[in-house]
């Protein structure tokens, strides 16, 4: 899984441009974007174009440059059941009634560290990733 950072005024594009340079160097076969954006189906079409793009092209929203889409593609719906649906679109099963994240087991004392001083048990929070991966020192 990559994250790349869309939203910086001023890395935007070069962030973009690394990217495709990235997936094209790889000779990927298959691409998941689970993302709602034009921004990656426009990246994906760029590697199409460009005859570069995995040979399997799984997206939320379906059409070109995808090969695959989901069922349900109601923009409406909930991210979740969509994104499940992409993944059931390629033969994955979706067990989970609701997102799961496991942290890196680097990162799990901070965890829990954390869940001490604010008297949080497992099952006291939720995490909101809104549009991107947050980054935790």
């Amino acid at each position: 899984m990559w994250a790349i950072d869309v939203r910086s005024k001023t890395r935007r594009w070069a962030n973009s441009l690394a990217w495709l340079k990235k997936v094209r160097a790889g000779h990927y076969d298959l691409v998941v974007d689970l993302q709602r954006s034009d921004h990656s189906r426009f990246l994906l079409t760029l590697l199409w174009l460009a005859g570069s793009a995995p040979r399997i092209r799984v997206g939320n929203r379906g059409g070109l440059p995808y090969t695959h889409q989901p069922v349900l593609r109601d923009p409406r719906a909930h991210a979740f059941p969509m994104m499940q649906s992409v993944l059931q679109a390629i033969g994955i099963p979706t067990r989970t009634l609701h997102p799961v994240l496991y942290p890196a087991p680097d990162r799990a004392p901070f965890i829990e560290q954390l869940r001490r001083e604010h008297g949080l048990n497992e099952n006291d929070y939720v995490v909101l990733l809104p549009g991107r991966l947050p980054h935790i020192r």
